[in-house]
């Protein structure tokens, strides 16, 4: 990308988060300075990337990342590259159209939109002549780690400290009243038999 500077000018970028992207039609890959929002991330001297200041840096790893339009719509980026040095995110338009189909249109002076093939959709807008995106991010690993920890918690397994004890196995089923105030009471092995053994029969 070609951008002239007046060094005369008082003209001053706006900070960026972690979820604004810089929509580049002059990049051919995916970059982000954000290490710990990359899944299945993969730690390799990538190469050098030339960022927006004409400044080389060096790529030090690639994963991959899961955005989240308004609509709920999902869409993974993958072979996202880490490069730490960088002030920004940078989401190629034309590697992103290639692979999802995309479409792209203005829809002001300053304004624009585009749309996967899948229904995932974002706008955004021109600042100080360059595109810029708000994309929001999907936790996929913590949410899945989240819910199976409480499943495993609510089945008494691993996770939990609380398992369930033969008397209470033997007190929850109906046809083994009368040995719940046994002290050694029997096991349901010895109750019903080996199903292995009954299911040969």
């Amino acid at each position: 990308m070609t951008r002239f500077i007046d060094i005369n000018s008082t003209e001053i970028s706006p900070p960026l988060g972690d979820s604004d992207w810089l929509i580049d039609s002059a990049a051919n890959a995916y970059t982000t300075p954000f290490k710990s929002d990359l899944l299945f991330f993969i730690e390799a001297n990538i190469g050098q990337v030339k960022g927006f200041s004409g400044k080389l840096t060096t790529a030090l790893g690639k994963g991959s990342m899961t955005l989240t339009d308004i609509a709920g719509n999902r869409l993974t980026l993958h072979d996202v590259c880490y490069v730490p040095e960088s002030q920004d995110q940078i989401l190629s338009l034309m590697e992103f159209r290639r692979e999802y189909h995309a479409k792209f249109w203005f829809t002001g002076l300053d304004t624009f939109v585009m749309k996967a093939a899948n229904g995932f959709e974002f706008s955004g807008k021109a600042i100080n002549d360059i595109l810029h995106a708000s994309l929001s991010r999907q936790p996929e690993v913590n949410v899945a780690a989240t819910r199976f920890t409480d499943m495993a918690s609510r089945r008494g397994g691993f996770g939990s400290s609380s398992k369930p004890s033969r008397r209470g196995l033997l007190r929850s089923h109906p046809r083994l009243d009368g040995f719940e105030d046994d002290p050694n009471p029997p096991s349901p092995r010895q109750i019903f038999g080996d199903p292995c053994l009954a299911s040969k029969g």
